[in-house]
């Protein structure tokens, strides 16, 4: 069986590797005069397909235990894999929206959306192309030359999509 629109084949969930999987991971932030724990013995397993939601009180590790994911910061112990590949650093097969957005004030919608796509080597006819493509995607036809100030929201929808996203990583 094959997904919607082509793509690769269907594969039942029990059959599929894990997206994400977290193992006995620990974070230590150590200081001059102490140390804290923000988490220790972390395990879970998110399957493909799966919506997961961290909730917590402020200050309990969730965006440290996202950045470990993004592999923003390394670990104290443990380890994190993305399907079987250990993550040891950032990556393009991960996305991560940052508290504060990561859009550069100065530059449209689609200049933002070009950007990253060119840090990742595409050529600039390419990124664009393929920018007006991300843009309609997740909604913003239409705001390509407005100033984050003026879509703000919007804009930080697309930019989970700008670098990491690409048509032949989707999965079903």
């Amino acid at each position: 069986m094959r997904c919607a629109g082509g793509g690769r084949p269907w594969t039942p969930r029990h059959e599929r590797a894990a997206a994400v999987t977290i193992d006995n991971l620990g974070m230590r932030f150590a200081a001059a005069d102490a140390a804290h724990d923000v988490f220790s013995g972390v395990n879970l397993t998110i399957q493909p397909g799966e919506f997961f939601v961290i909730v917590g009180p402020s200050g309990c590790g969730k965006t440290t235990l996202l950045r470990i994911v993004q592999g923003l910061i390394q670990p104290t112990s443990g380890r994190v894999l993305v399907g079987d590949v250990p993550i040891t650093g950032p990556g393009t097969d991960r996305g991560f929206v940052f508290q504060q957005d990561s859009l550069y004030p100065w530059r449209t919608v689609a200049a933002n959306v070009v950007f990253g796509l060119e840090l990742q080597g595409a050529a600039p006819e390419t990124a664009r192309a393929r920018a007006r493509q991300l843009i309609e995607l997740v909604g913003l036809a239409g705001y390509e030359l407005h100033y984050r100030t003026s879509c703000r929201a919007a804009c930080a929808s697309a930019s989970i999509w700008r670098a990491p996203w690409r048509s032949s990583r989707r999965s079903c």
